[in-house]
């Protein structure tokens, strides 16, 4: 199995939603603290790996446009089916949003399950479907120094789903020219690997 096809087996194995839950669950508390934050009305956000849609739903009732986008066939077919919104099985990489489309952008987990040689691709698609200012919600497991080798596996030796690091310093040097850092939190609890992980709300820069 690939890459992308070992999200969708995990994902049937997963009825429930696996370790990020579901529907029915309360948003991740950094995304709640995202919009308490920025203060934002009627805006149209996406949800970037929305999975089975917790904060999507969260985004939803906050009478939000929401867009919710996954590489699985098989989250994004349940999802569509429990939450408002607008859904459609995507790769971060190379959407087929249009330039300037959203306000905020929400990544509560996608970047950073993305193989690093794809990292750049993801922030510049993420750029070009964000309106000038608009803004990015992002968690990122914390690593220290320049590596490429996953953190740890999603879902252990069964599949290949890996999870990288991001070197604070590191991460912040590559997206000076990109984004503005509107707020950074770090939280030396969340995490897999005990190293923590950053939150960052940063805005596109014009």
């Amino acid at each position: 199995m690939d890459y992308f096809s070992n999200w969708d087996t995990f994902y049937k194995l997963k009825p429930q939603g696996g370790q990020w839950g579901n529907e029915k669950d309360p948003p991740d508390i950094h995304v709640k603290d995202f919009f308490e934050i920025t203060n934002l009305r009627n805006a149209t956000i996406l949800d970037s790996g929305c999975a089975d849609g917790k904060n999507t739903k969260y985004i939803s009732l906050l009478g939000h446009t929401v867009y919710g986008i996954d590489i699985s066939d098989t989250v994004i077919n349940r999802v569509k089916r429990k939450v408002k919104g607008n859904f459609s099985v995507q790769d971060c990489k190379q959407t087929n949003f249009k330039d300037n489309m959203f306000d905020a952008i929400i990544d509560a987990g996608c970047l950073h399950v993305n193989e690093p040689f794809t990292h750049n691709d993801i922030l510049r698609e993420y750029i070009r479907i964000l309106k000038p200012n608009g803004m990015l919600a992002i968690r990122l497991f914390n690593s220290e120094g320049n590596s490429n080798m996953p953190i740890f596996s999603v879902a252990g030796d069964e599949l290949y789903m890996p999870v990288y690091g991001f070197d604070k310093l590191l991460f912040e040097h590559s997206i000076n020219t990109k984004f503005n850092i509107i707020n950074y939190k770090f939280d030396p609890t969340y995490s897999a690997t005990g190293k923590g992980c950053h939150y960052y709300i940063l805005a596109r820069i014009d």
